[in-house]
């Protein structure tokens, strides 16, 4: 079965069943993933001292360890 179909040269490796790890496509979005799993570890590490409503807070922590899974699946 053909899954995809496309003239995207990003995509195309996907449609040709030639997809490796080097690809190019692929290094940016690893790359881009544990940016965003740095970023939330920043701002957990960077959020403890300071002073807001803790609800708040936890709600704020609460996205940041969800957008750090997502990113890790």
């Amino acid at each position: 079965d053909d899954i995809l179909a496309t003239s995207n040269a990003n995509l195309l490796p996907f449609s040709n069943r030639t997809l490796t790890g080097s690809t190019n496509f692929l290094n940016g979005f690893w790359n881009e993933m544990y940016r965003a799993i740095n970023n939330a570890n920043a701002l957990l590490e960077a959020i403890e001292p300071v002073k807001m409503d803790a609800a708040y807070k936890t709600r704020i922590k609460g996205e940041l360890y969800f957008l750090r899974g997502f990113a890790y699946f």
